[in-house]
């Protein structure tokens, strides 16, 4: 069975570049927002610690999730960019 990550990087395919440079710029500065970064880590000291509620626990999942599109569209950003395929 293909998990999230894996479905995303075969649609995405990082290693291909061909994202056109202003798109890749753009894509580049992407990012979450400092209060979801501080909700992250609440999520995950509290996951650490096997606290997380039902609720708690598919926001943390959605939060990965996130994390990995963002680090595969940028990881095809970056290749286009170093690859100069634009």
């Amino acid at each position: 069975m293909a998990n999230i990550s894996t479905l995303l990087e075969n649609i995405i395919q990082p290693a291909r570049g061909g994202m056109a440079k202003s798109l890749a710029k753009y894509v580049l500065s992407l990012g979450f927002s400092e209060a979801d970064k501080k909700r992250y880590v609440r999520l995950a000291n509290k996951a650490k610690k096997g606290k997380l509620t039902s609720v708690e626990t598919q926001e943390l999942d959605d939060f990965l999730t996130a994390n990995d599109f963002l680090t595969i569209i940028k990881a095809k950003a970056t290749g286009s960019l170093d690859n100069g395929r634009n």
